[in-house]
């Protein structure tokens, strides 16, 4: 498969909006309750800790397994802009009118391929943030953060940059989030 052939394959897989589909399937539309948002937070929010999750995990998987096989077949370099594609086509999914989630799920899963040692660490500091806060968005941000900078030590420029643009995207998602949380301060 030639490389735009596998990014437009990626990006309409990536951009399945998993959270919308298996609500829809029990009678609910997502994007009308809790925050609206598709991910796997509102997802446990409205309909529980077992749906979070395996939305949590298709997500991840969105992302996880065209960053792999690119990884096997491509470049790491390739691999990296996968990944960003994914989390790009989670965030304005062509199924959704180019809305989406917000993009950490996704995220996740280009760290878990690339550099599996940054997704430990940020998985960690995921749960440390979420057990001080109990907020997912400041847990979600700063482990985001963390693995942008461990990511700009480890990887040359060209691997790099994908992942900083994803990261950029996950923190424009969530403005609406912070400006709420210091309002309510």
């Amino acid at each position: 498969m030639d490389y735009l052939a596998f990014i437009v394959f990626v990006y309409l897989i990536a951009a399945i909006p998993f959270g919308r589909c298996i609500s829809a399937c029990f009678g609910v539309d997502i994007c009308n309750r809790g925050s609206g948002n598709i991910g796997a937070t509102n997802m446990t929010r409205v309909m529980g800790l077992g749906f979070g999750s395996v939305v949590f995990v298709l997500d991840f998987l969105k992302a996880a397994v065209p960053v792999f096989l690119a990884v096997r077949f491509y470049s790491d370099v390739f691999a990296s802009a996968v990944g960003f594609v994914a989390v790009f086509a989670h965030v304005f999914s062509v199924y959704m009118a180019f809305k989406g989630g917000k993009g950490v799920a996704p995220v996740m899963g280009v760290y878990f391929v690339l550099l599996p040692v940054v997704f430990i660490v940020i998985v960690c500091i995921w749960v440390v943030f979420f057990v001080l806060f109990r907020q997912p968005f400041i847990s979600s941000l700063t482990a985001c953060f963390i693995g942008a900078v461990c990511s700009y030590t480890l990887l040359e420029s060209f691997v790099f940059l994908p992942i900083l643009a994803g990261t950029v995207l996950v923190f424009i998602k969530h403005m609406t989030n912070v400006r709420e949380f210091l309002q309510a301060r």
